[in-house]
């Protein structure tokens, strides 16, 4: 396993359990209205992170959920397009590393930019990968004041170079990416570092890479009670409870109910395309780490390296 280094995760003694997610008894935390909370109480301009907030249906409920998530659709759906008949073609050029022998920062040279890239077409942006540097943060409800003007800044940047490349649909794109890079970056890595672990003294293609990832980057969720018995109440479901489990569970990993994740069909799709990629390699591998970092509801990599023969 990936050592983990905690960081500001803050965690939940109420549980549920992952079916749960599909009951009208719960339902997600409003993002927006926490920043909307500490501008109005500090007398702070955070409307850029506001407008951002606003367009990322797992922060959403009721309406304004169910068309963000359609607007969004369809931003993926034309992504997808773009990605799939080009997805040999950027698995080659940025996983052929693995086809030479020495020590490699697999995270670096690697899975970082392939998932730039890969979130350049599904989202539409050709943006800088810095420009998304610290938006994980939007999701954190504790950050403090410091944190929150740092991602104002970013957020007011990524509006403005976006609104010059993707006209008015900026938007959904851009929330496109900061729901999926982290996400995809993670999963990617840690999935990957499970299964190499798993071959040290093998060849990289002597077993089979699953299209399900088997690892996350979303340890856990929270969700809010919405009835008259538990109104108000934040509850914790731990999807990391599913690693270790078979295909069919761990396809949990990416939810339930209204909520389901976005990107589940082109993970997938990802996934298959270097699983059929890896099944071809001969390096075997002779040591494999990485380590990870616990930011709020993310746990994001910090360093992945393997050596090969």
């Amino acid at each position: 396993m990936a050592e983990t280094r905690t960081s500001t995760m803050r965690r939940r003694e109420k549980r549920i359990a992952i079916d749960q997610l599909r009951s009208p008894s719960f339902d997600v935390v409003e993002l927006y209205k926490n920043h909307q909370a500490v501008s109005k109480a500090l007398s702070l301009d955070f409307d850029a992170i506001i407008c951002l907030a606003k367009a990322l249906p797992l922060g959403l409920r009721g309406r304004e959920h169910r068309e963000m998530r359609k607007e969004l659709a369809t931003v993926l759906a034309e992504g997808k397009r773009q990605l799939q008949p080009r997805l040999p073609e950027l698995v080659k050029k940025h996983f052929k590393l693995l086809t030479k022998a020495g020590h490699h920062d697999l995270l670096a040279d690697v899975c970082r930019p392939f998932v730039n890239e890969c979130m350049e077409l599904l989202s539409g942006l050709a943006l800088k990968p810095e420009q998304f540097d610290n938006l994980s943060d939007i999701f954190d409800p504790g950050a403090g004041v410091a944190k929150r003007r740092r991602l104002e800044v970013t957020t007011q940047n990524l509006l403005k170079s976006a609104s010059e490349t993707a006209g008015d649909r900026r938007l959904y794109g851009i929330a496109v990416a900061v729901m999926g890079r982290d996400a995809l970056l993670a999963s990617l890595v840690f999935s990957l570092h499970r299964h190499f672990s798993q071959l040290q003294g093998r060849e990289i293609g002597s077993s089979f890479f699953s299209r399900v990832p088997q690892d996350t980057a979303i340890p856990y969720v929270w969700r809010v009670g919405v009835d008259k018995g538990n109104e108000g109440d934040v509850f914790e479901c731990c999807l990391n409870e599913l690693i270790g489990s078979n295909d069919d569970e761990r396809m949990k990993l990416f939810g339930a109910g209204q909520h389901t994740c976005l990107g589940k069909s082109h993970t997938l799709q990802i996934f298959e395309t270097l699983s059929e990629f890896l099944s071809d390699q001969k390096g075997i591998v002779v040591s494999v780490k990485a380590a990870s970092i616990d930011m709020h509801v993310l746990k994001i990599p910090e360093y992945f390296e393997i050596e090969l023969r």
